[in-house]
């Protein structure tokens, strides 16, 4: 066996092992976690804004349970791209059947703005229809299925002054897990642990006072901005302002798609990470390391079959399926946070049948290869179609739609697997 070959086989197992320490630690955290009470009386007005593009899979449920929320006052906008789209009969049958209250309000986007993503031009549109008495910007994706203690938990944790935002996160699992759906539960699994450690905003679950808003001048970057909470954590830096993420604010996502798809995915996301976050050239180098010592592996194990060294054969042989089984069982104990998590509000994750299991096992280093050549492809990116709407992208501060169009939908596996934002 030569030094090589036990070097890396040892370094592989030991960035797997990494990995699982990380996701334990993560885990510690969530179990150690204390639910926010929901906000109990009433904090002043919430102004929810929802922007629909298309007609989400989940986007009837999300819309109802909007209507279904404890926390008494507040209100929503509701602003669909475009007349044409099929969200816009939607949610104006909702709001005839369910909106007892007199919450919602629907409007339609005009002339979104070239130099910002659709949805900053939909919020900066619903930002000048709020009612001048609103306290908190409360912000939710389509793609998400509020609880009843949703708002009044993002609201309770406001009242500390010192926090500016409050967050969730979302969690990936798919009600018929194909090919693409597992890949991304499996690639969003790693990203969602730094980003809770790190408490990174997330727009699909987020909440700030209006005065805040105001301050830091939100308003101002989202007109030349591709995303909403890309730039959150620079903008509040100069307020002095902390962002809290809250465990009791991972948001389950059951949505399906396909693998076509979520390569765009991981690619978009990791672009507005390049975007907007300090730590992308972190992610990069996690990514190569990662997948190099992957690669490094295989090749060692070929080698070694072609050169009939059987000693060498086997020692990396099972150091690779190890990495991998110890890759897989990280995965399962970020799962098992969630779950923690999901189950103090009375959710729960169901349990793997034998053959998921192993489809996650065997999909674990094509996840790794998806994220390392979707880091190469977000640093070089400079247009990007994002709802079927393509922006050159300059820099985080100049973005350019090439040319807007309503939403078409086509396909119905195009329609449900496109849509998630």
């Amino acid at each position: 066996m030569t030094t090589y070959t036990a070097i890396i086989a040892t370094l592989f197992v030991g960035a797997s092992l990494v990995h699982l320490v990380i996701a334990c630690y993560f885990r510690t955290r969530m179990a150690l976690h204390v639910p926010e009470p929901s906000a109990d009386g009433d904090y002043g007005l919430a102004s929810i804004m929802l922007s629909i593009r298309g007609c989400d899979p989940g986007l009837k449920k999300t819309l109802i349970e909007l209507l279904n929320q404890e926390y008494d006052n507040y209100e929503v906008h509701l602003i669909v791209d475009h007349k044409s789209d099929s969200a816009w009969n939607l949610v104006h049958q909702i709001k005839s059947e369910f909106d007892v209250d007199n919450r919602f309000r629907i409007h339609e986007m005009r002339k979104p703005l070239k130099t910002c993503g659709l949805k900053c031009s939909s919020l900066l549109q619903g930002l000048n229809s709020v009612r001048s008495d609103s306290r908190y910007l409360v912000l939710i994706d389509a793609d998400v299925t509020p609880h009843a203690d949703w708002l009044g938990q993002l609201i309770a944790p406001l009242q500390d002054k010192k926090i500016g935002v409050v967050t969730g996160n979302q969690w990936y699992e798919p009600e018929t897990s194909t090919v693409g759906s597992a890949l991304r539960s499996l690639w969003n699994a790693g990203a969602l642990v730094p980003t809770a450690i790190l408490s990174n905003p997330w727009a699909g679950t987020f909440a700030m006072r209006m005065e805040d808003v105001r301050r830091a001048k939100l308003q101002k970057i989202w007109r030349k901005s591709i995303v909403d909470d890309g730039p959150i954590r620079q903008a509040l830096r100069p307020l002095g302002l902390s962002i809290y993420f809250s465990p009791s604010l991972i948001m389950v996502n059951r949505d399906r798609c396909t693998f076509k798809y979520v390569n765009r995915y991981v690619s978009r996301m990791l672009t507005w990470s390049r975007m907007y976050e300090t730590t992308f050239v972190n992610t990069v180098l996690h990514a190569l390391i990662t997948f190099g010592l992957l690669g490094a592996c295989l090749g060692a194990l070929l080698v070694s079959l072609l050169n009939q060294d059987w000693n060498s054969a086997t020692v990396v042989g099972s150091s690779l399926m190890a990495g991998l089984f110890i890759t897989s069982v990280s995965y399962f104990v970020v799962r098992n946070a969630v779950a923690h998590c999901i189950g103090m509000r009375g959710e729960k994750l169901k349990r793997l049948s034998i053959s998921r299991v192993f489809q996650y096992v065997v999909l674990a280093p094509i996840a790794q290869f998806i994220y390392c050549v979707s880091c190469f492809r977000a640093a070089l990116t400079q247009k990007i179609q994002w709802r079927q709407i393509t922006y050159e992208l300059k820099g985080k501060s100049k973005v350019k739609m090439v040319r807007y169009r309503p939403w078409i939908a086509s396909e119905p596996d195009q329609v449900r697997s496109e849509v998630s934002i």
